[in-house]
C-alpha cells in the first residue's frame, strides 16, 4: 500500500503542477492582453453596425440613402464619407459637419470652399470679391483652398505644395456655414484630412484605404480611433464608405471583467484539484492490477493475464508479463498456421495457373481466326473491323487475368462486386458480336429473342457469364448447329435462356458446374473441352443471388439464369 500511495501522490502532484502552470500562463495572458482582446470585440461590433448601415444605403433610393448616412452619423457621432470608384463624392454627408464658404465663380457657378478651423471667415461680407486658389476635391463642387484673399486682406495662405489641378478663381462670397467645436465636426475633419490626399491626387483607392485602416489613428488629444471602410457595388459602380469610431476601454470595464475572470479561475482551480485527484487514482490502478497478476504468476497460476491496455511503460510491462506466460504456446500455434497457409497458397497458385491457361483459349482462338482472315485477305468487311475485334480480344485477355485472379480471391473469401443498371439486350448483343465471325464461318443458325429491359447487376461479371455460356453452346452444339438466345420476364426478374442443339446426360447435369469436368461419352459435343468456365459462371451467379440451372429440353441443352429487373 505504501508503493501505491507513493505512485499516486507522484502522479497527483505532477499533473497538478502542469495544470496549474497552464492556468497561471492563461491568467497572465488575459491580464496583459485583456484590453486588446476587449477592443477587438468592440471593433467587431462597430464593423457590424457600419456594415448594416452600408447595406441599408445600398438598398435605398437617393433621398433615403442620404438619410441613412445622416442617421448613422448622429446615432454614433460618426460622420461618413461616401464616394465612387471615379472619385465622385456622394451627397453632402461628411461635409454637413464642416465649415464651408460658398462662393459664386463666373462661368462655373456655385463652389464650396472647405475652411474648417479658420476663425476670420465670419468677417467676410456677402458679395465680397475674393481671389481663391484651390483644388477640386474629387469629382465634386467642394474645393480645398491654398489661399483666400480680398483686395485688402489675406484670410488664408498655405505654404503647401500645389496640386497640378490647382485653380485660381475670382469669386463672390455668397454664404458662410460654420460648424466648429462638436464631436461630429472634429471627427469629420479627421476623416477629411485623412482622405483629401486620395481624392485630390486620385491615388489608388484600395491601396490608400488599406494603409489608413491598418493601424488606429490618434489625434492631438491622445484619443485613439479606428478608421473603418466598406465598399459595395451599387448600380454597377463600386462605392466606398469611410467613417471613424473611437474605441475607449474604461478602467471600470477592465476591473469588472478582471474580477469576473479571477472568480472563474478560482472555481476552475477547485474543480481542477478534484479532477486531478480522481485522475491520479485512475492512473495508479493499472500498477496495482499488475502487482496482483505477478503475485498469482509467482504462485504458478499461469491462467491469469495482465489486461492493462495502455500505450505507455505500464502497458509494455503488462505485455511482457503476458508474453512470459504464453510465448511457447503462441509459437507453436504460429508454426501450425504457417504450414496450413503455405499449403493453401500452393494449391491456390496451381489452380490460378490452370484457370488462366483455360480462360485464354477462347480469346486466343478468336485472335487467331481474325488474324488468319486478315492474312489471307478474306475480307467481308473493312480491315479496321477485324483489327478492332483483335484489339478487343487482347483487352479481354488482360481482363481475364484480373478476373481469374479475382476468382481465386473469391475462393479465399474476397470479391469485388460493382452493381449498376444497364439494358440486358445491349449486353447480350455485345457478347454475341464477339462470336459473329465464328457463327457465320461455321454456318450456325442463331435464333435471338431479346427483351429491352433494364436490370441491376455487375455488368462486367454478367458479360463474362454470357461469353462463357455462348462459347460453351458453340463448342457443344451438335451437327444441326442451332443456337438460341432468349430473354423473358419472370417474377420481377429477367430470365436469360441460352440453348444449343445436343444431348447432355443426367450424370453430366449433376457435375457440369465442377472445375475441369469433362462431358461423358453419352453427351454429344463437336468440340469437347474442360476448364473453369462454368465454375466461374456459377460463382458469379451465386454472388448475384441468381437462380440458375441446366436442362435437357427435347433435342436442346439449355442454360438458364435470372437477374433482378429494375422498375422503369
Amino acid at each position: 500500500m505504501k508503493i501505491k500511495k507513493s505512485i499516486m501522490l507522484q502522479i497527483f502532484f505532477t499533473i497538478l503542477s502542469i495544470f496549474l502552470l497552464v492556468f497561471v500562463l492563461q491568467f497572465i495572458f488575459f491580464g496583459k492582453y485583456f484590453t486588446s482582446l476587449y477592443s477587438n470585440f468592440l471593433l467587431r461590433d462597430i464593423r457590424a453596425e457600419f456594415q448594416s448601415a452600408v447595406e441599408q444605403f445600398s438598398r435605398s433610393n437617393n433621398e433615403q440613402a442620404n438619410s441613412v448616412l445622416s442617421t448613422y452619423a448622429v446615432s454614433y457621432d460618426a460622420p461618413v464619407l461616401a464616394f465612387t470608384e471615379d472619385y465622385s463624392v456622394i451627397g453632402q454627408g461628411l461635409f454637413n459637419y464642416l465649415s464651408i464658404l460658398t462662393v459664386r465663380v463666373p462661368g462655373v457657378g456655385i463652389c464650396r470652399i472647405l475652411i474648417s478651423g479658420l476663425n476670420e471667415m465670419p468677417n467676410i461680407n456677402l458679395n465680397d470679391l475674393l481671389t481663391v486658389e484651390a483644388v477640386r476635391v474629387g469629382e465634386s463642387n467642394y474645393f480645398e483652398p491654398y489661399s483666400i484673399r480680398s483686395t485688402n486682406k489675406i484670410y488664408l495662405y498655405r505654404q503647401a505644395e500645389r496640386a497640378k489641378s490647382t485653380k485660381t478663381m475670382t469669386a463672390t462670397s455668397n454664404w458662410y456655414t460654420k460648424n466648429e467645436g462638436s464631436l461630429l465636426n472634429d471627427r469629420a475633419r479627421i476623416i477629411y484630412d485623412l482622405m483629401k490626399d486620395c481624392l485630390i491626387k486620385r491615388k489608388d483607392i484600395k491601396t490608400y484605404l488599406a494603409a489608413i485602416t491598418k493601424e488606429p489613428f490618434t489625434d492631438k488629444r491622445g484619443t485613439s480611433y479606428y478608421i473603418i471602410s466598406e465598399s459595395r457595388r451599387i448600380n454597377g459602380v463600386v462605392t466606398y464608405f469611410v467613417t471613424i469610431r473611437p474605441i475607449v476601454v474604461s478602467n471600470s470595464e477592465v476591473r469588472y471583467f478582471s474580477n469576473y475572470f479571477y472568480t472563474v479561475y478560482c472555481i476552475l482551480g477547485i474543480l481542477l484539484i478534484a479532477a486531478v485527484f480522481i485522475l491520479s487514482r485512475k492512473l495508479s490502478a493499472p500498477i496495482v492490477r499488475l502487482s496482483n497478476v505477478t503475485g498469482k504468476l509467482a504462485s504458478k497460476d499461469f491462467s491469469v493475464r495482465a489486461n492493462v491496455n495502455l500505450q505507455n511503460e505500464v502497458g509494455q510491462l503488462s505485455a511482457s508479463i503476458n508474453v512470459m506466460a504464453d510465448n511457447l504456446q503462441a509459437a507453436m500455434e504460429e508454426l501450425q498456421q504457417s504450414a496450413e497457409i503455405a499449403k493453401v497458397n500452393e494449391k491456390r497458385m496451381k489452380l490460378l495457373l490452370a484457370d488462366l491457361a483455360h480462360e485464354f483459349k477462347t480469346p486466343l482462338g478468336i485472335i487467331s481466326l481474325y488474324s488468319e482472315v486478315i492474312e489471307n485477305g478474306m475480307f467481308e468487311k473493312e480491315p479496321s473491323y477485324y483489327f478492332g475485334i483483335i484489339e478487343q480480344e487482347i483487352e479481354k485477355l488482360t481482363q481475364m487475368i484480373d478476373e481469374t485472379i479475382q476468382l481465386s480471391k473469391l475462393e479465399a473469401g474476397y470479391w469485388e462486386y460493382k452493381p449498376a443498371t444497364f439494358y440486358i439486350s445491349d449486353l447480350i448483343e455485345g457478347a454475341l458480336s464477339r462470336f459473329s465471325e465464328k457463327i457465320m464461318r461455321e454456318n450456325f443458325t442463331l435464333k435471338v429473342d431479346l427483351l429491352d429491359a433494364m436490370v441491376f447487376a455487375d455488368g462486367r461479371r454478367i458479360e463474362q457469364v454470357l461469353t462463357n455460356l455462348i462459347s460453351n453452346a458453340l463448342k457443344y452444339s451438335s451437327e444441326k448447329k442451332i443456337i438460341e438466345v432468349r430473354v423473358t420476364r419472370e417474377n420481377g426478374n429477367v430470365k436469360v435462356r441460352i440453348c444449343n442443339d445436343g444431348y447432355i446426360s443426367e450424370q453430366d447435369i449433376n457435375h457440369i458446374w465442377e472445375r475441369y469436368y469433362r462431358a461423358s461419352e453419352k453427351t454429344t459435343a463437336r468440340l469437347p473441352s474442360e476448364g473453369i468456365g462454368l465454375e466461374i459462371v456459377k460463382h458469379i451467379l451465386i454472388m448475384h443471388n441468381s437462380n440458375f440451372e441446366v436442362r435437357q429440353e427435347a433435342d436442346m441443352v439449355c442454360f438458364y439464369f435470372t437477374i433482378p429487373l429494375v422498375d422503369e
